[in-house]
């Protein structure tokens, strides 16, 4: 007979050192409002992001959709002084497979497919802005800016400086125009794209009088 399975030790480990990535089987916990949109953000493609799996910093290739970090990066709905989950009957597929001692199951579950933007958002309003933010500030046009800073200089960090101040101004025409919640910008538009430039090494230092200044970040 096969020996029984080792029981989860409750360590907590798992929801402090990372957030699980959504995938479709995961729909109706999004539909039935056990996870909340203010809780989830959006990885876009070609982001660049720390690979728990592969343990590097990697490029993503398609969209994925997770679930917020809360104190140290620890899952937002994990609870630190009960080690327990606040969501656990409701939790996405990779926690309930996941098991640190066996990972077969999680495997399985993450080659499945991922939950993205267009399985979520289904007005059209909102489909044509996500679509412009893609033409307008994708990631890979980033990397290739950043990239060229060194051979064209000033010309590639004034082009950098206004993609990124195209992604920072749709997010604040939406939130007030349209009346979108801020807490809701992650999962829409994804993180936003001042803040996750800092994984090239740069940083955007708002000036007083609005503009951005792109430096190094020490």
């Amino acid at each position: 007979m096969a020996a029984p399975r080792p029981t989860c030790k409750r360590c907590g480990r798992c929801c402090e050192s990372s957030t699980p990535t959504l995938h479709v089987c995961d729909l109706d916990l999004i539909k039935n409002h056990h996870i909340d949109w203010a809780n989830l953000y959006t990885v876009r493609r070609g982001e660049r992001v720390w690979d728990n799996i592969a343990n590097k910093v990697r490029q993503v290739t398609g969209e994925m959709i997770k679930i917020r970090e809360g104190d140290a990066g620890a899952c937002i709905y994990y609870n630190h002084d009960e080690k327990a989950c606040t969501i656990y009957r409701h939790r996405p597929a990779e926690c309930v497979a996941l098991f640190c001692e066996d990972t077969t199951e999680f495997f399985k579950v993450y080659g499945s497919p991922r939950l993205t933007r267009k399985d979520i958002i289904h007005e059209p309003w909102l489909e044509r802005l996500l679509e412009e933010q893609e033409s307008k500030c994708p990631y890979y046009k980033l990397r290739d800016l950043v990239s060229s800073i060194r051979s064209e200089g000033e010309d590639a960090v004034n082009r950098i400086i206004r993609l990124l101040r195209f992604d920072y101004e749709m997010r604040r025409l939406v939130q007030e125009r349209l009346g979108v919640p801020e807490c809701h910008m992650d999962l829409l538009f994804g993180r936003s794209m001042i803040e996750t430039i800092r994984v090239f090494g740069l940083k955007v230092v708002s000036q007083s009088d609005g503009s951005f200044f792109l430096t190094v970040d020490k």
